[in-house]
């Protein structure tokens, strides 16, 4: 089978509505894992979309529930930092801090969702260990004391990302 380059990469436009948080999520992740592939132009639209981080990769208005787009920036964020992580750039690693600064100000990780997403963006920020405890407390209650099949796939891309990071300068 081959894959068909052409029309593999998603269309990203970020910041995105929060209403179109699980879709961008989507178009975040495949690009990841097209990337991770060796797809020519996946990391040139993961890195514009870093860039496009406004803090955060969705904008939220008085009318959006705050559990779903806490988790897709979650989902979002856990994609893009893998990605600075593995290209090494430390001009998108500070990009990405700006973007958990934000999630450190405004929102409740183990909140929004009961897996470790983004654990490694805020293992790496000099203020986020708080909040990565938290993550990893509310994955292993909701294992039953131990991490489940999915929790456990979250947390080994995140090692695999932090052995291989160029953290903030």
């Amino acid at each position: 089978m081959t894959l068909d380059y052409a029309s593999a990469l998603p269309d990203l436009s970020l910041p995105a509505p929060a209403a179109v948080g699980a879709g961008v999520a989507g178009a975040i992740w495949k690009a990841y894992l097209l990337y991770v592939l060796g797809h020519p132009g996946a990391g040139d639209l993961l890195a514009k979309a870093v860039r496009s981080l406004d803090p955060t990769a969705l904008l939220a208005g008085i009318d959006d529930n705050p559990e779903p787009w806490w988790a897709n920036e979650l989902l979002i964020l856990h994609a893009l930092q893998s990605y600075v992580s593995l290209s090494k750039d430390a001009d998108l690693q500070n990009t990405i801090g700006r973007c958990v600064e934000f999630h450190l100000a405004e929102i409740q990780p183990d909140h929004a969702t009961n897996e470790p997403w983004a654990i490694h963006a805020f293992v790496l920020h000099p203020q986020g260990e708080t909040s990565a405890g938290a993550l990893l407390h509310a994955a292993m209650v909701q294992g039953g004391g131990s991490l489940t099949p999915v929790a456990s796939l979250i947390v080994r891309d995140a090692l695999h990302c932090l052995t291989n990071v160029n953290a903030y300068p």
